[in-house]
């Protein structure tokens, strides 16, 4: 059975992976709507993440390149990254509890991104000052694009034969 439970994990994490992916595009996708709307720089999104590795260069308003390719990939990473974590914890789910799993994940994702993974990175301040209700929001369309998009890579957990049972033959 460890083979195929090798199998097992290695197509949870691709699934996670995708729907990581999926998800990061989702919340991108927000972040770039709400600031249309609120009339704020629509590159934000993607430049943020860049902040741990070029400093206050990725909060100057407007187009710049490099802070949006460095961000873009930092958040990519980074929601690939939750969307693996959400792949082994919640593979062999029913589809139902999958789909209903993506909001209290999305919350947890957007508790240690604000609290713990931001202020480590030495975005402390963005976190603090942060309007706690479209960052609930986006982390909840978060989680719903991964529990969303994970669902082509959900399977059912396979139960074990027990000692001493036989498993029929098909």
């Amino acid at each position: 059975m460890p083979a195929q439970m090798g199998i097992e994990r290695k197509h949870a994490a691709k699934g996670g992976i995708t729907a990581g992916v999926v998800g990061g595009l989702a919340i991108a996708a927000f972040m770039f709507a709400t600031n249309l709307v609120m009339h704020q720089d629509f590159w934000v999104a993607f430049k943020l993440p860049a902040m741990p590795f070029i400093g206050e260069r990725a909060l100057e308003p407007g187009f710049a390149a490099g802070p949006l390719l460095i961000g873009f990939i930092v958040h990519m990473l980074i929601s690939a990254a939750w969307g693996i974590i959400f792949g082994e914890i919640f593979y062999g789910f029913r589809p139902a509890s999958t789909i209903a799993l993506g909001v209290p994940f999305g919350l947890a994702v957007w508790v240690i991104m604000f609290y713990v993974v931001m202020p480590l990175a030495g975005m402390g301040r963005i976190s603090r000052t942060a309007a706690i209700g479209p960052a609930i929001v986006e982390h909840v369309i978060f989680g719903v694009s991964v529990s969303l998009a994970y669902l082509p890579f959900q399977r059912l957990k396979t139960s074990t034969p027990k000692l001493g049972h036989q498993v029929p033959a098909t």
